[in-house]
């Protein structure tokens, strides 16, 4: 049974070709030279292209979220304020989403770990 290396070297159809003269193989090698530099000026033209692309997606989002970042805090600065009914000790924070989630964290002062071991 014949290897691998062994059947590539059977089925080659340049093995009894004369090798090529200096003259053709560096006429060959500046042909693919040249087509590697062309390759490689046509990727970094293809990078720049994505790198605009990306920078004018985040300015679009930033642009957009700045629109609407003033509204927002002015609904939150509303519903943060502290109601004058509430005790002292108790301090309530309350966020709302644009989409209506609310958050509300409500934090006591009395507040004691059971076993008396406050830090």
């Amino acid at each position: 049974m014949k290897n691998l290396q062994e059947l590539l070297k059977d089925a080659d159809p340049l093995v009894n070709e004369p090798p090529l003269s200096d003259f053709d193989a560096q006429r060959m090698r500046r042909v693919v030279m040249a087509a590697d530099h062309g390759a490689a000026a046509s990727f970094s033209a293809w990078k720049v292209a994505r790198w605009a692309a990306l920078a004018a997606v985040v300015m679009t989002v930033v642009v957009v979220g700045l629109d609407r970042w003033p509204a927002q805090t002015q609904q939150t600065d509303a519903v943060t304020n502290e109601p004058a009914e509430q005790a002292p000790s108790h301090r309530q924070v309350q966020f709302v989403t644009a989409g209506g989630t609310r958050i509300i964290w409500t934090f006591n002062s009395d507040f004691e770990l059971p076993g008396g071991n406050n830090r």
